[in-house]
């Protein structure tokens, strides 16, 4: 019986959905709204237009960005999300999405230590003509961000291990005032990416992650706010910034085969929830008043 992911990613103004089955060597079928169009206005009919296409009337489970993000763009993807899961009574796997963004520079630093011509099923890692799962290429550095508006940013940062074909979370997402983030690369983040001071082995990563060679800044907050000119970074490639439902897709079938082990858990349209980070500027200035 074939396993079906369908997986949605609604956090900025437009949105991207894509479906695939487990163990399948065929590429994901993929839709993205147009730049001129918003989630609100295409969502819907993204979702028929690929389960129509992969000829299935629904998937086994959704995949879903659930933050941080535009709050309007999280409300339609996790609103579309919870009220599909319902109707179709199926779990669901919350996606971060600067998780998302950093796995898509992941997948291609661990496609540049493998064979490329070597093809990989959708929910496995990439492997080499020797079955191991990448080289000895050393872990770099991802530092995803977004931009949160009010001159601040959401990010995080992770690390890429091509020897074993793993991305390990080091700082979870976080709002940071803009400037502070430009200002990171200095020394490498610890787990609160404020304490620039810190060295990144008080975060707890492998111990490899002492003397990491690259730093790699990626997301769609670039597109405002660019790192020091002083810092030892690599932007990536503006085309590889925004994350994309077939990166959502790919963590969700991870923690879909992981399920077992405990290591990450379903959610229902019940407990399925946002991860805004911090409240609207609606709220705050609500909280404010009522103080």
């Amino acid at each position: 019986m074939s396993t079906w992911n369908l997986a949605l990613e609604c956090s900025g103004f437009t949105c991207s959905v894509a479906v695939a089955k487990l163990d399948c060597l065929d590429p994901p079928l993929w839709l993205e709204t147009p730049p001129a169009l918003s989630s609100v206005q295409g969502l819907a009919g993204m979702v028929r237009q690929v389960l129509q296409n992969a000829g299935i009337r629904q998937p086994d489970f959704l995949s879903v960005t659930h933050g941080p993000g535009s709050f309007t763009g999280l409300r339609v993807g996790l609103a579309t999300a919870k009220t599909l899961g319902m109707a179709w009574d199926i779990p669901m796997v919350a996606i971060d999405t600067l998780e998302a963004i950093a796995f898509r520079q992941h997948l291609q630093l661990t496609a540049a230590s493998t064979d490329r011509s070597v093809s990989t099923p959708l929910g496995k890692a990439p492997v080499n003509p020797e079955g191991i799962p990448a080289t000895d290429a050393p872990p770099v550095l991802l530092l995803p961000v977004m931009n949160a508006f009010r001159r601040q940013v959401f990010a995080a940062a992770y690390e890429s291990q091509p020897a074993s074909a793993g991305l390990v979370r080091l700082a979870a997402a976080q709002v940071l005032d803009a400037a502070v983030w430009r200002s990171l690369a200095q020394d490498p983040p610890p787990a609160d990416l404020r304490q620039v001071d810190c060295r990144l082995a008080e975060a707890g990563p492998t111990q490899e992650s002492t003397s990491l060679q690259r730093r790699i800044v990626c997301g769609p907050g670039l597109e405002h706010y660019q790192p020091e000119e002083a810092a030892e970074l690599e932007v990536a490639p503006a085309e590889s910034w925004n994350p994309r439902a077939v990166d959502v897709l790919q963590l969700g079938w991870q923690k879909y085969l992981n399920r077992d082990l405990h290591l990450h858990t379903f959610s229902t349209a019940d407990s399925l929830a946002p991860n805004y980070i911090r409240s609207s500027a609606a709220e705050e200035v609500s909280q404010t008043g009522n103080r």
